[in-house]
């Protein structure tokens, strides 16, 4: 009988799959992070060199 397993299974399918979205999301929260600075920097030495 299948009742007692699958709750379990499937919450813990669920969980893994929420934790491989919130990694893809810090993932690309910090390649935008990034690219960010890297701009501003650029943005600054820019700056710096007109002055």
């Amino acid at each position: 009988h299948l009742s007692g397993i699958l709750p379990s299974e499937v919450e813990r399918a669920h969980s893994t799959m929420m934790n491989a979205d919130m990694d893809a999301v810090e993932a690309e929260n910090q390649v935008e992070l990034e690219e960010k600075t890297r701009l501003i920097n650029q943005v600054l030495e820019l700056q710096h060199t007109l002055e």
